[in-house]
């Protein structure tokens, strides 16, 4: 019987707790064809589904390729979002298929790092 308890006590813990409490949108970035000299502009948006206050420690690419630019605040409120602009530049890469990551580093959350796949293909 205590055990039973004990089971249905952890399960209701772990059901509060959500696996992803940072919303990213989205979470795999299709750039589709690109030329080569084209650069190409997207908006990656993060969503706080937490109860407290997330602040993003770090953001990388895991190409100079990548830019990201974002505003100087880093805190993301809960139930409030943020945007990140991602600056694709072709000219930086072989032309041929590529996947690249996006890096999200953040305090506060239940999750301390988020990733974002790059997709496309230059020609």
């Amino acid at each position: 019987m205590r055990l039973i308890f004990t089971l249905l006590f952890c399960c209701l813990l772990l059901c509060q707790t959500p696996l992803f409490a940072l919303e990213v949108n989205p979470r795999k970035l299709d750039t589709g064809e690109l030329n080569a000299a084209e650069i190409r502009e997207h908006t990656v948006t993060l969503k706080n589904d937490e109860k407290s206050t997330v602040t993003i420690t770090k953001l990388r690419s895991s190409c100079e390729c990548i830019t990201l630019e974002t505003t100087e605040e880093k805190q993301i409120y809960p139930g409030k979002t943020f945007d990140i602009k991602v600056r694709i530049n072709p000219e930086k890469m072989q032309k041929s298929r590529f996947k690249k990551f996006i890096f999200i580093k953040v305090e506060n959350s239940a999750s301390p790092v988020y990733s974002i796949e790059v997709i496309g293909n230059i020609f």
